[in-house]
């Protein structure tokens, strides 16, 4: 008796899973749901002897009202749907070696400033076109920009990345979300890569992010960047581009 009950729910349970696919398909949605609507109001006028000129319009103004509703449903449900809202861009961060600056001017303005001790250090994110620089540290990662009207949430789930075939220690995934505002960017990258005073050059790497995105708690969509990278970087460490390679 029991199985015979279990079945019995199983089907039914089938039967209004059928119905729920049926309703919502896009031929009922689009047009059958606008046809039922209109008929039904050219029967309703013809039943109560409308001049058959109102029933036209009045059918008329039935279907565009109908199709319109259902469109800006539709609308309102991709606007709040935060699937392909996120815009990414490969990115590479560098912490570079403290230099010297060099002293510049006239022969006479150069021993000034070594007899008076003014020439300083560059510091790790300070460029100079005059000094060639080696590079300490390196990071890939990518740059998200939320192009959605709401926030998003994601957190990097993997990553795998190397430059020039040193790859970083590995560390604990998933990393912690990130809240990005609406219309706003923020940075997820890899750990840092010890490049041991690698002189500033053209570099190559890989990348392999996967990141998980969605509304607040509820990061169910993927986001994966994977490929090749040509890192373009000047000898004193001003990176011009970044092309990824995804074939």
């Amino acid at each position: 008796m029991a199985k015979g009950k279990t079945w019995r729910l199983v089907e039914w349970l089938g039967r209004i899973e059928t119905i729920h696919v049926l309703v919502t398909s896009d031929f009922v949605r689009t047009l059958l749901l606008p046809t039922v609507f209109t008929v039904s109001s050219v029967v309703s006028g013809w039943l109560e002897g409308i001049p058959l000129m109102w029933v036209m319009v009045g059918s008329s103004v039935v279907f565009m009202a109908v199709t319109q509703s259902l469109l800006r449903a539709d609308e309102y449900k991709e606007r709040r749907n935060p699937q392909n809202k996120l815009r990414q861009q490969p990115v590479f961060q560098c912490d570079l070696d403290v230099a010297d600056v060099p002293f510049i001017g006239n022969r006479k303005s150069r021993r000034a400033q070594q007899t008076i001790g003014q020439q300083r250090k560059l510091g790790p994110n300070e460029i100079n076109p005059y000094v060639n620089r080696t590079i300490k540290v390196g990071q890939i990662g990518i740059e998200i920009t939320n192009t959605a009207t709401f926030p998003i949430s994601c957190y990097l789930e993997s990553a795998k990345t190397d430059i020039e075939g040193m790859e970083p220690p590995r560390s604990d995934f998933p990393k912690p979300p990130t809240i990005i505002p609406a219309g706003d960017k923020v940075r997820i990258v890899d750990d840092r890569i010890e490049l041991d005073d690698m002189p500033c050059h053209q570099l190559s790497g890989n990348i392999d992010l996967v990141v998980k995105y969605g509304l607040p708690g509820k990061e169910r969509f993927e986001l994966r960047v994977k490929g090749p990278l040509a890192i373009n970087m000047s000898a004193w460490g001003l990176v011009s581009t970044i092309a990824l390679s995804l074939g």
